[in-house]
């Protein structure tokens, strides 16, 4: 697939058409993000970590209106389904996102809607044992908008495997999680030198203004 990273290295977005883009939200479920959830009962629940929500759900609705196809990832964990590595990693496989529960389901903020996919996904990547690939490559989208939590883990996992696929992702900045701070900004730099462009919504927002696509089916 030909590749078109115009922001590898830099902050400067590729260039970018409608019809071959694809808006990949990863893992928005209830254990990460609502106080109810696995994070909030264990006392992990991130203060600022829903402040994404609601200028993603913004940017998720002026994307769906230009055509644009929306795909959500969910998390499983299946007990005893691999080996971790440490203690507390066997102790998060047992509390979050068991499938089939409330925890493991995207929050209400911001649900799919009819014709948008939802891959469910053993590990943190979401090209990883799942039917993504094959999804975009029939839908003939080459660049892949990646948002979502969280950045060091299943977020940064998934830009790594998008651009060793032959897709171009763009990591958006702002609606991802966390977004600040010195970790971030070095997750960032690297995901910039060797892996993605990394922007802010309201470029990608430029780009695609008075853009859209005809319906396609998911």
């Amino acid at each position: 697939m030909e590749q078109d990273v115009g922001g590898l290295g830099s902050d400067v977005p590729p260039t970018l058409s409608a019809d071959r883009v694809v808006l990949l939200l990863v893992d928005l479920q209830n254990d990460f993000l609502h106080p109810d959830g696995a994070s909030g009962r264990l006392g992990r629940l991130a203060p600022d970590i829903r402040d994404v929500l609601a200028p993603l759900k913004d940017f998720v609705g002026v994307r769906r209106d230009q055509g644009i196809p929306v795909v959500y990832t969910r998390r499983f964990m299946r007990p005893g389904e691999a080996t971790t590595s440490t203690a507390a990693l066997a102790e998060q496989r047992h509390t979050y996102c068991l499938p089939g529960s409330w925890g493991a389901d995207i929050v209400d903020d911001l649900p799919p809607e009819p014709g948008d996919l939802v891959v469910d996904k053993p590990g943190a990547s979401a090209f990883l044992r799942t039917s993504l690939t094959k999804h975009l490559r029939n839908l003939g989208r080459s660049h892949v908008l990646v948002a979502g939590v969280t950045l060091e883990v299943c977020v940064e996992s998934t830009v790594r495997d998008a651009q060793d696929l032959g897709f171009s992702p763009v990591l958006l900045r702002d609606l991802t999680w966390p977004n600040r701070g010195a970790q971030a900004e070095a997750t960032h730099a690297r995901l910039e030198r060797h892996f993605c462009a990394v922007v802010e919504a309201v470029d990608v927002d430029r780009q695609l203004a008075g853009q859209a696509t005809p319906a396609t089916s998911q």
